[in-house]
C-alpha cells in the first residue's frame, strides 16, 4: 500500500521504498525517527488553537461534501486498496478543499512540495472535489505558504509509475550514498552492503554524474578506481581534488601526502564549531575548546528563544587572549560570523570579530587536495574516528541536530539540550584531535608505514607476472589458449614427434603397495556387551597410513596397511571393529615432523611442502592436510613453549624486542613480542603495542631487563639495561646528518671513545664485573661532563636530555656478571619471524601466527642451546 511514508521515501531514495517493501525488519528504528511527527503535532496544536473553524478530526476525505461556507478539518485520510494517506488539516469551500500541511522549516521544501502535491493529485483522482493548491503552515510563525500543484503533475506520475514498479517487482533498485542518509532508519543497513562491494558512492569526493562516467569505463568499485591513479600527474593544486588518490588511500590503508600541511602550534588554539537550523540562518549554539598551553577551556553558548546575545558571549571569551589562531571544519562558522558584521558594525566587539575572521584556518582545506586519509569522506566525524576519537553518541550528526533542536523549541526538555551541547563540545574536540595530527604531521615529516608521500609512489609496470584481468571474456578465453601447458598438451602434440613419444612415455602413477600388513585379530568378547559368540561380518574397511622412514643417511616412504575387519556379536547383534581408524591416522608422526620442519627451518610455503612430497616420495598430501599438522603439533607443544617462558622468567637476564605484524581478522597494526635469554626464546603474540601485559608477566622477574628505548618498558619494576647498540646507531644516523656540528661531534666521541675502552676489556675478560668495575670512575666522568655542558646545537640538547634520562640505564652491565651490553640475542629472534612475515605477504590469521611463534619458540631455543630442531620433533620429547 502507498502511504506517506513511502512517498516521501521515493522522492529522496527510490532503494529506501524497496527495503520499506521487503526489508522492513532492518529498519533502524530510534527514538529520533519519532521526532518530526511530535514537532508537527505541536504546530498542529497551535495552529488550531488559533483557528475557529474545525469542526471534525481524522475523518475521511471520501465522506466530505462542498460546504456552503468555508470550512477547516484537521486530521483527514484518504484510504482505499492501493492508497492510505493522510493529511495535516483542509480548507473546504463550495467546489473546492485545499490541502494543510504542516512543515518544521520557515520555508517548505521540493520534497514536502512533491509529497503534498502527489497526496493532492490521488485525492483529485479519485473524488470530484478540485484541488489546486496547497498551504503550507509555516514553523513557528505559523504563517501560510500556498503553491500551485499543476507544475508537479508530471513529478507525480513519474514517483507513482516508480512506486508500481517498485511494488510489482517489475524492477530493483541497488542502494547509494545521498544526502539523506544521515536521518535515514537503513543507514547502517545500506553502508553494510556499500562497503561490501566497495561502492563508489562511498567517496564523498565523487558525484553522481562522474560515478556515471567512471562506469560506463568499466570502473564500478574503489579498488578499481585506485588502479587508475597515475603518479606522474601534476598533483597539487589548491582546488582540485582526485578520488582516485582517495581510493587508492583505502585500498593500501595508508594516508597520501600530496604536500605537507604548514602549520605552526599557535599559543592560543580555539577550535569552534557553530550549529544553527539553515533554513532560518538561526544560529542557536556556539561551542568551543580553547587550548592554552596545559590548559583546557570548554565553553558553550546556547541561544534561548527571543535572546541573540551569544555571539558577543563568545567574542567577550576570546577578547582575553592577545595572539590565537581559530580552527573551524568547512565555511560555516565563517558564514555564521560573517553575518555579524552588520550587527557588531560600530561596537566594540567589530575589531574582535575582524581578528577572528582573520586568525581563522579552515581545517577541511588539507583534506580536498593535500592529505588524503584511507577514510570515505573528508567529513569530521569520518576523519575524527580514523584518528581514534569516539563521540558518546556517535549516531547522532549535523543532519540531524537540525530537528533535535526543532523539538527543543516545541519541548524544552533539558536532556535535549544538554544532548546537543555535549554533541557540539565533542566536535570541538574531534576538530582539536585532527589538528593536533596535522601539526605532528607538518613538523616531522614522518613517513612510515601508514603515511607516504605521494612523490615517491612507482608508477607500476605492465611488464609483469600475474593475470591481466581481460575485460572481454573473449580476450580470457584466448589468453587461455597460450598457456604453457595448454599449447604442449594440445598443439605442439599435433605436429611434433618428439613430443608425441613424450607424451605416450609420461611416466603413469605407481601404485601403493603397502610395506607392511597389520591384519584385523578377531576379538574375544564383545565390546558392547562382552559376550564371546563374535563372527565376521562383511568385507573389510583397510586403512592406510603413509609415513617416512629415517635412516642414517636416507629417508624413504613407508605404507602401512591396517586391515579393519567388521564384527558382529550374536548375543547382542551389534556390530565393532578391532582396530578403530581413529588409531590409524592417515599420516604418521615422521611425515607430519618432516613437514613443520621445511616450514619452521626453512620457510617453505605449504604448496612448495606438497609438491616436495610428491616429486621425491610420491605421497600426496593436501595443503588443508600440512595446515593440520601445524596446528598438531602447536598443541602438542603448547607445554614445552610455557616450561621456556617459566625459565625465562626464573633467569636472572631478559631481553625484549617487539616487531609489527598484519593480521586479516584485526584491523590496525598488532606486534610480535620476543622474550630471550643466552639460552632460550618465547615469542608472544599481542593485538598491540601497549606493553601494560608486562607488568603482570613480569612480575615475579628478578634478574636485569635489556631492551631498547620504547617508553614502555620504563614501568618495569626491575634493573634495566638499555641496548648501546641502538643508541649508537642513533648517534652515527644523527652525525651523518650533522657533519658541521662540531660541539655533536665532540659529545658523540667521547661517548666512544668510553664505549670503546669498555668493549675492549669485554673482549679480553668477558663480561665479568671484577674487570669491568674500573669502569665506573670513567662513566661517572662522562655524565658529569656531558650533563654540566651548555649545548647551543639543537640535537646536541636532545642527546643531553637523553644521557640524563637514561643515566642510570646505560651502563648497568658494569654491576653484574654475565650481562650483556646490547639486545643483540632478542634482535637476531626477530629476523626468522621477519622472514616468515614478509614471505606471507600479510597473510596471516591470529590463530595461525600463534601456532606459527609456538614452534618457532622451540626452533630458535634448540639453536640457542646448539641443538638440532629436527632431532627434536622426530623424538617426540616435550622438554629440552
Amino acid at each position: 500500500m502507498i502511504d506517506d511514508a513511502k512517498i516521501k521515501a521515493y522522492i529522496n531514495c527510490q532503494h529506501k521504498v524497496y527495503l520499506l517493501l521487503n526489508y522492513p525488519q532492518e529498519a533502524n528504528n530510534s527514538v529520533f525517527n519519532n521526532l518530526e511527527p511530535l514537532i508537527v503535532a505541536d504546530i498542529q496544536r497551535k495552529y488550531i488553537q488559533e483557528n475557529s473553524l474545525i469542526f471534525g478530526q481524522n475523518i475521511d476525505i471520501q465522506l466530505i461534501k462542498p460546504a456552503s461556507g468555508p470550512q477547516f478539518i484537521s486530521s483527514c485520510f484518504f484510504k482505499n486498496d492501493e492508497f492510505n494517506l493522510h493529511f495535516h488539516a483542509l480548507s473546504i469551500g463550495k467546489n473546492t478543499i485545499t490541502p494543510h500541511e504542516i512543515t518544521i522549516f520557515e520555508n517548505p521544501s521540493r520534497e514536502e512540495k512533491l509529497k503534498a502535491c502527489f497526496k493532492a493529485f490521488v485525492i483529485k483522482a479519485h473524488t470530484k472535489n478540485e484541488i489546486t493548491e496547497i498551504a503550507f503552515i509555516r514553523n513557528n510563525s505559523l504563517k501560510i505558504t500556498k503553491i500551485k500543484t499543476a507544475p508537479f503533475f508530471n513529478d507525480f506520475k513519474d514517483i507513482l509509475e516508480g512506486i508500481r514498479d517498485l511494488r510489482g517487482g517489475v524492477k530493483t533498485t541497488k542502494p547509494s550514498i545521498k544526502p539523506h542518509c544521515q536521518i535515514c532508519q537503513f543507514q547502517l543497513y545500506c553502508k553494510k552492503q556499500l562497503i561490501e562491494r566497495e561502492d563508489l558512492s562511498l567517496l564523498s569526493g565523487l558525484r553522481s554524474k562522474e560515478i556515471s562516467k567512471k562506469q560506463a569505463k568499466g570502473i564500478f568499485s574503489i579498488t578499481q578506481l585506485a588502479y587508475t591513479f597515475s603518479p606522474q600527474r601534476k598533483l597539487y593544486s589548491k582546488k582540485k581534488f582526485l578520488p582516485e588518490l582517495k581510493a587508492l588511500a583505502i585500498r593500501e590503508k595508508k594516508t597520501y601526502v600530496v604536500k605537507f600541511p604548514e602549520f605552526d602550534q599557535a599559543v592560543v588554539q580555539v577550535f569552534l564549531d557553530i550549529e544553527g537550523t539553515p533554513d532560518n540562518r538561526n544560529y542557536y549554539l556556539i561551542g568551543c575548546v580553547i587550548k592554552n598551553g596545559v590548559d583546557i577551556i570548554l565553553s558553550s553558548y546556547w541561544k534561548v528563544n527571543g535572546e541573540d546575545k551569544i555571539f558577543q558571549h563568545f567574542f567577550d571569551l576570546i577578547s582575553k587572549f592577545q595572539e590565537f589562531k581559530v580552527y573551524h571544519y568547512g565555511t560555516y562558522e565563517i558564514t555564521a560570523l560573517k553575518a555579524q558584521r552588520k550587527i557588531v558594525e560600530g561596537t566594540p566587539y567589530q575589531n574582535i570579530l575582524e581578528k577572528i575572521l582573520k586568525n581563522s584556518i579552515n581545517v577541511l582545506d588539507e583534506f580536498l587536495a593535500r592529505v588524503y586519509p584511507p577514510t570515505f569522506t573528508n567529513s569530521l566525524k569520518d576523519i575524527a574516528s580514523f584518528l581514534g576519537f569516539e563521540w558518546k553518541e556517535p549516531d547522532i550528526n549535523g543532519y540531524k541536530s537540525i530537528f533535535w533542536r526543532k523539538y527543543w523549541e516545541v519541548s524544552n526538555e533539558f536532556s535535549v539540550k544538554e544532548k546537543l551541547i555535549r554533541y557540539n563540545i565533542e566536535d570541538c574536540q574531534a576538530l582539536a584531535s585532527i589538528v593536533n595530527w596535522l601539526i605532528l604531521l607538518s613538523h616531522e615529516n614522518k613517513l612510515d608505514g601508514t603515511i607516504s608521500q605521494v612523490a615517491d609512489i612507482k608508477k607500476q609496470s605492465a611488464f609483469k607476472f600475474g593475470d591481466s584481468g581481460y575485460v572481454l571474456k573473449e580476450f580470457k578465453e584466448i589468453n587461455s589458449y597460450a598457456y604453457f601447458n595448454y599449447q604442449r598438451d594440445k598443439i605442439y602434440l599435433k605436429t611434433n614427434k618428439n613430443l608425441k613419444r613424450t607424451i605416450i612415455n609420461k611416466p603413469k602413477k605407481s601404485k601403493e603397495y603397502p610395506n607392511k600388513v597389520i591384519e584385523s585379530i578377531k576379538p574375544e568378547i564383545c565390546i558392547y556387551c562382552g559376550g564371546r559368540k563374535i563372527y565376521k561380518n562383511g568385507r573389510n574397511r583397510n586403512r592406510k597410513t603413509f609415513d617416512l622412514i629415517f635412516g642414517k643417511s636416507s629417508i624413504k616412504r613407508s605404507i602401512i596397511l591396517h586391515e579393519q575387519a567388521p564384527f558382529r556379536c550374536r548375543d547382542c547383534e551389534k556390530v565393532f571393529f578391532n582396530n578403530y581408524a581413529s588409531e590409524n591416522p592417515k599420516y604418521g608422526w615422521n611425515l607430519r615432523v618432516w613437514c613443520v620442519n621445511n616450514i619452521i627451518s626453512y620457510n617453505m610455503s605449504l604448496t612448495n611442502v606438497s609438491n616436495l612430497l610428491k616429486n621425491q616420495f610420491d605421497i600426496k598430501v593436501a595443503t588443508s592436510y600440512i595446515l593440520r599438522f601445524k596446528r598438531l603439533l602447536a598443541d602438542y607443544y603448547k607445554g614445552t613453549v610455557e616450561n621456556i617462558k617459566k625459565t625465562i622468567i626464573a633467569g636472572n637476564l631478559l631481553q625484549v624486542d617487539e616487531t609489527q605484524i598484519e593480521i586479516k581478522d584485526i584491523k590496525g597494526k598488532c606486534y610480535v613480542w620476543v622474550f630471550t635469554t643466552i639460552d632460550s626464546v618465547f615469542y608472544l603474540f599481542r593485538e598491540n603495542r601497549e606493553a601494560d601485559f608486562l607488568v603482570e608477566m613480569l612480575r615475579d622477574f628478578k634478574g636485569v631487563l635489556i631492551s631498547d628505548f620504547y617508553a614502555a618498558y620504563d614501568s618495569i619494576d626491575s634493573p634495566q639495561q638499555k641496548c648501546l647498540v641502538h643508541l649508537i646507531r642513533d648517534l652515527n644516523d644523527d652525525l651523518i646528518k650533522n657533519p658541521f656540528n662540531l660541539e655533536y661531534q665532540l659529545l658523540v666521541q667521547n661517548f666512544a671513545f668510553l664505549l670503546k675502552n669498555i668493549t675492549d676489556t669485554i673482549n679480553i675478560y668477558g663480561l665479568k664485573k671484577r674487570n669491568l668495575n674500573k669502569h665506573k670512575k670513567e662513566v661517572s666522568q662522562f655524565f658529569d661532563k656531558v650533563l654540566s655542558e651548555k649545548f647551543q646545537t639543537e640535537i646536541a640538547i636532545f642527546y643531553q636530555k637523553k644521557f640524563r634520562k637514561y643515566k642510570n640505564k646505560l651502563f648497568t652491565f658494569l654491576e653484574y656478571d654475565s650481562i650483556p651490553w646490547n639486545n643483540n640475542n632478542a634482535e637476531v629472534a626477530v629476523k626468522p619471524f621477519a622472514i616468515h612475515r614478509n614471505n606471507m605477504n600479510s597473510l596471516h590469521t591470529q590463530k595461525g601466527i600463534e601456532e606459527y611463534l609456538i614452534l618457532l619458540s622451540i626452533r630458535q631455543t634448540c639453536k640457542y642451546q646448539n641443538l638440532s630442531f629436527w632431532e627434536f620433533l622426530k623424538s617426540k620429547r616435550t622438554t629440552l
